[in-house]
């Protein structure tokens, strides 16, 4: 029965973080199985900085178990057919394995995400348009190459 009050108690909140870091269910699942609501569990968690970090380190955990589970599924042997390898086996591991990563790139994008900064160490980058760093020496030339261009 779901907790229909906007109190949580001590166990509902260790009960959900051990939900959350030791299964792959959603949030709004999680919160499910411990009887309350998402909404209130979200309002009691920023309300204190120890829950937000506890939160944070369950949800770690959860990423953490998700990219292994990844490793199994992709090393689970596959059934055989009559004609060679199940292709409905392989679309289906290839869907579980693909959402789970993009999942991660999307939960964190620093640590899962295709993306790795390996130039910049986490500083912006100049990103001011090559015309703009021009002397205008450098603009006139450019403009002419520009229309140069345009007459081929």
């Amino acid at each position: 029965m779901a907790n229909t009050g906007k109190t949580i108690t001590i166990k509902q909140f260790d009960e959900f973080i051990k939900t959350v870091s030791s299964t792959n269910l959603n949030y709004e699942n999680a919160c499910k199985k411990v009887g309350t609501s998402h909404a209130t569990m979200r309002a009691y968690i920023v309300q204190d900085k120890d829950r937000e970090e506890r939160y944070a380190r369950a949800l770690m955990d959860c990423c953490e178990s998700m990219a292994d589970d990844m490793i199994v599924i992709a090393d689970s042997p596959l059934p055989m057919t009559e004609h060679g390898l199940d292709s409905a086996a392989v679309a289906d591991k290839r869907l579980r394995v693909d959402t789970r990563k993009w999942w991660l790139s999307k939960k964190y994008p620093k640590k899962y995400g295709d993306k790795i900064d390996v130039t910049t160490q986490g500083e912006k980058i100049n990103t001011q348009p090559v015309y703009t760093i021009l002397n205008q020496d450098q603009k006139d030339k450019l403009e002419e190459l520009h229309k140069k261009a345009d007459e081929i």
